[in-house]
Parts: C-alpha cells; structure tokens; sequence
C-alpha cells in the first residue's frame, strides 16, 4: 500500500497544483494577449512545453524548449505571430482569431504548472446617434471584397437578428430587410455601413461577420436633439427662496449651472438631479444671470436668465424715504409760501373794501399759516441729515463704490448749503465793511446808514426827498445768497451727471433704483429752491408798478411789499394783531 501511494504522489500533486495555477484570460479579436505564468524559470536548466488545446480539437504544441537544445519551430498558425520570454516562461500571442481561442497549458519538467482559458470577443463599441439623422458604422478595418465573406446583421434588444445585408465573394448583395431597405450606403472597401433616417426601431446591436468570424459589434444607442429650452422662476423677491427650474425638450443625461460665467456659490442647493437651482434667502448678491446647460450624448443646449431681485434693503429705504419727504418738504415750503402771498392780497382787497367783519377771520388765518411757515424749513433739515447717516452706513457695510460716495459728496455739500445762513451775517457785514471803504475812495455820496437802508429796502419819504426815487431793480442779492445758489448748482450738477452714469449701468437689483431716486430728488430739491427763491425776489420784493404823478414810485405799494417780506422772512409773534392797524390802499 505504501509502495503505491507513492506512485499516485506525483499524479495527485500535480493535479492540485493543476487546479491551483488555473486563470481565465478575456480579449478581443485582432488584439494581443500576454500569457504570464507568473514564474521564475532557469531556462538552460529545465525542459518547458507551451501547448494549446482549441476548443473541440486536438492538442498543439505552440513550442518545446530543451535545455541544451534550440527551440523547436511553432507549427504554422503561431509561427509569426509568438513572442516568448526565457527567463517567466511568457508568451505574447498577436492577431488573435476565432481560432486562438481555447486552453493554454504550459509544463515545466513534466508537470503542468499553469492553465490558461482564453476567450475571445468581437470588438465591441458604443455609438451614439441622433433620432431622425444618420449614423456611420464603421468596422475601422481593411477587407478584399473580392475574396471575403461578409455579413452585417442587427439584433434589436429581445428579438432575433435580422441581416442587413450578406455579401458572397463573386455574387452580387443580397436585398436588405424591408426595415433597412433604402436607407443602407455600404462601402465595400471598408465593409461600413450609413444608415439614414434613424428611429426608435434601429436601436439595439449590429453585428460584423466576416468570413464566419464576428469581427465588430456596435451598440447603437438613439436619443433626441435637445431643443426649446426654458428657465423658470417661483420667486424674485428680496429674503424669499428661489428656485430656477431648467425645462428642456428632449432626454437629458445631465445638467450644469453656471453664474456669471463662473461657478455658483457654495449656498445655492443644486435638487432634482441638479434639474433646479435653489437659492435661500436671496439677496442682492445672487442676481446676475444664470446658465443652465443641458446635455445628453448627441447635445447640448445652454440658457440663459438674468435674475433680478426685487425689493429694497433696509439700507436702501433709509435714503429713498427721506429722500421723497424732502422734496415734498420743499415743495410744501414753496406752496405755503405762494399761498400766503394769496391769501395776504385776500386780506388787502378785504381792508380796502372795509369789511370789517371779515377782518378777523382773515388776519388769525394768515398769522397761523406764517407760523407753519416758520417750521417748515426744519424738515429737510431733518431729511437730509437721515439720508446721511444712511449713506455712511451703506458704504461701511457694502463697501466704497463711485455712486455711494457722489451720493455722500452731493448731501455734504447740502448740508453746507444749510449751515451756511447761520454764518450769513458775520459774512454780509464783511462784505458790507469792504463795499464802504470802496465807495468813499470812490467819492459815494450815501454813508453806511443810507446803504443799510438800500439793502433792507427801507426807503423812507425822506430819503426820496434827499437821493430821488428808489432804485426799481428790486432786492439786492448779498453775499451769502450767492454761495448757498453755488452750492445748490455744485448739487444739481452732480446729480446731473451720476443720475446718468446710473441709468447707463447694467445691474440686476435695485441699488440703480435706489440711486435714480437719489439723485432725481436732490435736482428736484434744487429745482424747487430756485423756483421758490426767484419768486421772493422778482416777485414779492419788486416794489409796486403803479406811480404817482411826479413819476415817483408809489409809496405805499412799495412799503406793502416790504411788510409781505418781513411777514415771510421774520418770527411773527404769537399775538393777534390789531386789524385796525392793517395797512390799506
């Protein structure tokens, strides 16, 4: 019993080292394959057999090495096409065919140390194609039509194949299915074929044999050319979520989004297999125009949408707000003023008339709307010192932008224009100082006292009797008049010019909005002080047209004029005048 366990030994060890060193090699026609045992080897010491073992065939003898002794010679098939390595005992296969396929066994000193299954496939690809259009299929290979056998066939998904066309060396095509008749181009040269008219039906796998030997097989896959693409919205208010939705026509295999040409950021939610794009809490940041771009493997389709966001920031309403109430302020002071002068020549047909009954009435109205009047000009004051402070913090908080700062330069100068009166009389009185030292170098007949009455416009019988009539130009402008009018002009200039680089600009919020208020404000502002100082001066303070016989300015018209100046222009006390004491015609 011993004595024949020892014969059985070496049978059984080899068949676990058989079993052992078994591997499955897989590759495509017309390729190369590595057979690698994956074993050191001194070939001038041991005998090594490559032989192959086609399926339902005998064995082959791809090569015999003997140490000692050259190698003997392939037979024919693998002759010149081996390649092989001494010193791993690897093989190198080239052109592999049909008929390379099966067992590869490799024996060192009478014992089979590697199997190798080799399986061979038919070159296998993937071509997408276009529903309606046409579509190549090419083989990318050399035949002689002349003398080989070839037969394209088309195997829809679940059914049996259908063959296209089968072309025998010496006879002529053979009419194609009824499905692919007339819409087949062949090339004889290149064995392609161009099939025209593609529908959902031509979808599935085409097969090439040549000579009895699958040499290609091309899956065909169809899809629609995407088309009509659409952006929609739920949403473009200022804090609200919203959600950008791309609709496209046709089947997409994936979706893109860009912002302004670059990545979106890190807070917008991509939901729906990136088909929609959420934004939270939109804020003025995240409008700008947004690309979605479709795509599939036959198209791709990009659209675009430019969101823009609706509302005003907190920041924003803090200039618009006071920046309407002033120029309603401005405007409430110029019609408050027109009014008086209204109703104070109601008032002076009323005295002329000598209804005294309605004396009263007229005299405690006119009193109260002065004092309106009086409080009025403190508005704006108010206004334009919030739109400041809102300015400075829109520009600390979102940063130094040419617009903000005109903006911040144009309500300084407002300011200036406002503070500016406070420091009036200290600079008329210079002024004043200087045009009396002028005039007695000059010889000027009037002292100080006669020019202060001219400036106030107080021009007595006496001094008619001593220098003749008053001058008829009116008021005298002063000093200060004439810088606070610089300034306003410095403002409506600078209004004038952002106001248009702002309706020029391209933006996707409301800050343009913000700014064209702004600034259509602060000209209206102006506007309306111009309107309403010219109406003082050239027509309140211009003295009376009517005049005497002596060709002298009437003089009680003329001190009318001067009391609806000082009515308009002083502090009126809270008492009720005597009615009597009204002047008359």
């Amino acid at each position: 019993m011993l004595f024949l366990s020892l014969l059985l030994l070496p049978s059984l060890f080899s068949v676990v080292l058989a079993e052992v060193n078994r591997e499955d090699v897989d590759e495509t026609l017309g390729s190369s394959v590595l057979l690698d045992p994956k074993v050191k080897v001194e070939d001038n010491k041991a005998e090594i057999i490559w032989e192959f073992i086609p399926v339902n065939g005998s064995s082959i003898t791809i090569l015999h090495h003997i140490p000692g002794v050259e190698l003997v010679e392939p037979n024919d098939d693998f002759k010149p096409r081996l390649h092989y390595t001494p010193s791993n005992a690897s093989l190198m296969v080239k052109g592999l065919g049909h008929r390379d396929q099966g067992e590869y066994r490799l024996t060192i000193n009478d014992q089979v140390v590697k199997i190798i299954q080799l399986r061979l496939f038919a070159k296998s690809e993937e071509v997408d194609g276009i529903l309606g259009s046409s579509v190549l299929l090419d083989p990318k290979i050399k035949v002689d039509h002349s003398k080989t056998d070839i037969i394209w066939e088309f195997i829809p998904a679940g059914r049996s194949a259908i063959t296209i066309l089968h072309h025998i060396p010496g006879v002529e095509l053979v009419e194609p299915s009824p499905q692919f008749k007339s819409r087949v181009q062949y090339t004889p040269s290149s064995a392609s074929l161009v099939v025209n008219g593609l529908g959902h039906g031509d979808q599935g796998e085409y097969r090439l044999t040549i000579n009895d030997q699958v040499v290609k097989i091309i899956q065909l896959f169809l899809f629609d050319k995407l088309t009509e693409a659409l952006i929609s919205t739920n949403s473009s208010s200022l804090g609200s979520t919203i959600q950008l939705t791309c609709k496209v026509s046709g089947n997409v295999d994936e979706y893109q989004w860009w912002k302004d040409g670059g990545n979106i950021s890190r807070h917008h939610q991509l939901i729906d297999q990136n088909r929609s794009l959420v934004i939270p809490g939109a804020s003025r940041h995240d409008c700008g125009t947004y690309t979605c771009v479709a795509i599939n493997p036959v198209s791709r389709i990009p659209k675009n949408y430019t969101l823009i966001i609706h509302g005003f920031p907190s920041l924003e309403l803090a200039i618009i707000i006071p920046s309407i109430i002033d120029v309603l302020m401005y405007s409430a002071s110029l019609i408050a003023c027109l009014y008086l002068h209204c109703w104070k020549m109601k008032l002076d047909k009323v005295v002329k008339k000598g209804k005294r009954w309605l004396i009263d009435t007229f005299q405690i109205t006119f009193q109260d709307m002065k004092r309106i009047k009086r409080w009025l000009p403190a508005l704006p004051t108010c206004n334009i010192v919030a739109m400041f402070v809102a300015i400075v913090a829109s520009i600390v908080i979102q940063g130094a932008g040419p617009v903000p700062m005109a903006g911040l330069c144009s309500v300084l100068v407002q300011i200036l224009a406002l503070i500016l009166p406070c420091a009036a009389p200290l600079i008329d009185k210079r002024c004043m100082n200087r045009r009396q030292k002028i005039s007695k170098k000059q010889g000027g007949t009037q002292n100080a006292g006669e020019t202060q009455r001219v400036q106030q416009h107080q021009w007595s019988q006496g001094d008619r009797q001593r220098f003749g009539p008053k001058p008829s130009f009116g008021l005298e402008i002063k000093f200060s008049d004439l810088i606070v009018y610089g300034l306003q002009v410095i403002v409506m200039a600078i209004s004038l010019i952002l106001l248009t680089i702002v309706f020029h600009q391209n933006s996707c919020d409301c800050s343009r909005t913000t700014w064209g208020i702004f600034f259509t404000s602060r000209i209206g502002c102006v506007v309306i002080f111009i309107v309403h100082t010219a109406f003082l001066h050239y027509v309140l303070l211009i003295p009376g047209k009517g005049k005497d016989t002596s060709g002298n300015i009437n003089t009680d018209k003329e001190q009318k004029n001067i009391t609806e100046l000082q009515q308009l222009n002083t502090t009126t006390p809270d008492h009720t005048a005597d009615p009597g004491s009204l002047p008359s015609d």
